[in-house]
């Protein structure tokens, strides 16, 4: 009975996800590129990496590239080097999770830069989460909530229409984005700038808290503009809700 049991897994699980992939040549290392083709209902995307960059786009089609990249050694070291970038895949329910987190470090020496990086075409109303050590993530036109942890490195979204939640410690936040009523966005770390630009049209009560830095609201009429305290404006009637909040940095809000 277990051995069934393990059997409909397994196969549940291929026919969710089919893969392939390439190893390529590069100038002073080598590159091996992995597609995940996703044919079930996958509504969650949950993409983790130590060293890397996301990117997102939505699209017709559904598929992942995770490339593991080695570079500063031979094409044939870096090639037996590939065995310890492992990633790891689960799908729990309607969710795909693929994470790296770790690495062998008997494998890796010094003078030697390694990365996995997901390159993603998605759903226009898939649910993402992103977890990156040090890289960038780039996402445009989600129509869900975009959930974002970073530690260095830079984002940048644009042409969406959603929820954003961003946690990071030494980034740039570059978004263009449009928010209904019931959508908040929250964007709290420690050291960089945050640009956000939001339609003229749109109704926020904005919370602005920065230690040491400037916050600077432009392109909006003043008189949709109504300032309720110290940290918190208003534009129009206020209602989605908004959070930025750094300690050292700038704050931009612009409308387009």
């Amino acid at each position: 009975m277990k051995n069934k049991l393990l059997f409909i897994v397994i196969f549940i699980f291929w026919q969710t996800l089919l893969f392939s992939g390439r190893v390529i040549d590069i100038e002073n290392g080598i590159s091996e590129i992995e597609k995940i083709t996703i044919e079930n209902n996958i509504t969650t995307l949950n993409l983790s990496t130590l060293y890397g960059n996301i990117h997102i786009i939505s699209s017709d089609s559904f598929f992942i590239e995770i490339e593991k990249k080695i570079t500063g050694v031979d094409s044939d070291s870096a090639l037996f080097l590939l065995d310890y970038l492992n990633f790891d895949t689960e799908v729990i329910e309607n969710s795909l999770e693929l994470t790296f987190s770790s690495i062998d470090s008997t494998g890796i020496i010094d003078g030697i830069h390694y990365n996995v990086n997901y390159i993603c075409q998605v759903p226009k109303n898939m649910i993402l989460i992103t977890d990156v050590g040090s890289g960038n993530v780039d996402i445009y036109d989600i129509f869900s909530p975009v959930n974002i942890s970073i530690g260095n490195g830079n984002i940048k979204m644009a042409g969406g229409n959603s929820s954003i939640n961003i946690n990071f410690l030494n980034s740039n936040i570059d978004i263009r984005w449009s928010i209904a009523a019931d959508h908040k966005i929250s964007i709290e770390g420690d050291n960089g700038n945050i640009s956000l630009l939001l339609p003229l049209s749109c109704s926020a009560k904005i919370k602005s808290l920065i230690s040491s830095g400037n916050f600077t609201i432009e392109n909006f009429q003043q008189e949709d503009i109504q300032r309720l305290d110290d940290d918190i404006i208003q534009i129009n009637s206020g209602l989605s809700e908004i959070i930025l909040s750094v300690k050292t940095g700038n704050i931009f809000l612009k409308g387009y």
